[in-house]
């Protein structure tokens, strides 16, 4: 799997959106890096998984 880069055609031209919406990416891309590592445990894993799942409850109901 190909990690994303960030590209400003999918920002919005907020700064806190655009900030919030990198930082979901950076997350992504830390689980793509976590599954290609072979020292990457799968309790690293689930946490960056929770990581993620947090900050996106919390981000989403805020932009609206």
């Amino acid at each position: 799997m190909e990690k994303i880069k960030w590209d400003p055609s999918f920002g919005v031209n907020i700064l806190d959106v655009d900030e919030n919406l990198k930082k979901i990416i950076e997350l992504i891309n830390k689980i793509i890096d976590q599954k290609k590592s072979k020292k990457c445990d799968e309790e690293q894993l689930m946490e960056t998984f929770a990581d993620l799942t947090d900050f996106v409850r919390n981000y989403f109901p805020c932009e609206e």
